[in-house]
């Protein structure tokens, strides 16, 4: 599954993997190891699709699947988006909000805004008052990203390091989607290193 800020989904080539359909339909997709920023580029499903396209697979697992898929998705929905990209959710090392079944699907932390990013390292102490401004001039002093007009690009090195991503998002008062530069969790968990973080960060690591 892919958390943003605002929805869960699911990638389309879990499900087909869950029932051990194959994933030719998906085959052009980002392999399944890849890094959650380059995943979040897979084709994903709201749950009623993930409901409809289980059902036309007809396996003989797909109404176990699909009861799983609800009780995980409430789950997570009564955490809420947001509050997920504060949490490590990992099912491979042992959560025990995870289901006792044989479906393997974990959730993945594909970006944070600047701005939870910044909140998530003022939490620590350890960290002297970090904000989102105070992030931003950190991004741009170590040549992370550079300004363009009124738009925040990310450097090409940036995005090589598997530090940065850039996520299309709407804003209410333009037409065209802008392209928002968000950290991965290698590159919150780079910047914490790099501060002197002095507690543990809280981020998914990668399955």
């Amino acid at each position: 599954m892919v958390v943003t800020e605002t929805a869960i989904s699911v990638i389309a080539a879990d499900v087909y993997a869950a029932l051990e359909a194959g994933v030719e339909p998906y085959a052009d997709d980002p392999p399944r190891t890849s890094p959650y920023s380059v995943r979040v580029h897979s084709h994903t499903w709201t749950r009623d699709e993930a409901h409809h396209y289980a059902g036309e697979l007809a396996r003989p697992a797909g109404p176990e699947f699909i009861q799983w898929l609800d009780d995980r998705l409430n789950q997570l929905w009564r955490s809420g988006p947001r509050e997920l990209l504060h949490q490590t959710l990992s099912p491979s090392t042992g959560d025990r909000s995870q289901p006792t079944t044989s479906f393997h699907m974990a959730v993945e932390i594909v970006w944070y805004s600047v701005a939870d990013a910044a909140r998530i390292l003022d939490a620590d102490s350890a960290i002297y008052s970090m904000t989102q401004h105070s992030l931003f001039e950190w991004l741009s002093l170590n040549e992370w990203i550079s300004r363009d007009a009124d738009v925040w690009r990310p450097q090409p090195d940036a995005l090589a390091a598997g530090h940065l991503t850039v996520v299309e998002t709407r804003v209410p008062t333009l037409k065209e989607l802008y392209p928002q530069v968000c950290l991965t969790p290698a590159g919150l968990a780079e910047i914490h290193r790099r501060l002197g973080g002095g507690t543990p960060l809280v981020v998914l690591t990668q399955r």
